[in-house]
């Protein structure tokens, strides 16, 4: 992610977590627990939702995003699922 907030497709991958473009197609750079990189593939609609949301996030509208600010905070993901 550009430090704009935004994901430019000429972005080089440096470490975990950066973006690049290859061949026109999207990929994430992940770390793993044994310190190798992989590059994981990702579909380009999910780019275009990721930066609407980077874009966006400021804005508090039920409209854009779900909001549950008056309910209980939620919790890791992985609870949330």
């Amino acid at each position: 992610v550009h430090p704009d907030g935004v994901i430019y497709s000429g972005a080089v991958a440096r470490v975990s977590g950066d973006f690049l473009v290859r061949d026109q197609q999207y990929y994430v750079r992940i770390k793993s627990a044994r310190n190798v990189y992989r590059e994981v593939r990702v579909p380009e609609e999910a780019i275009h939702f990721i930066n609407f949301y980077l874009e966006n996030r400021k804005n508090r509208s039920s409209a854009l995003f779900i909001n549950d600010s008056g309910k209980n905070p939620l919790g890791r993901i992985s609870e949330v699922a």
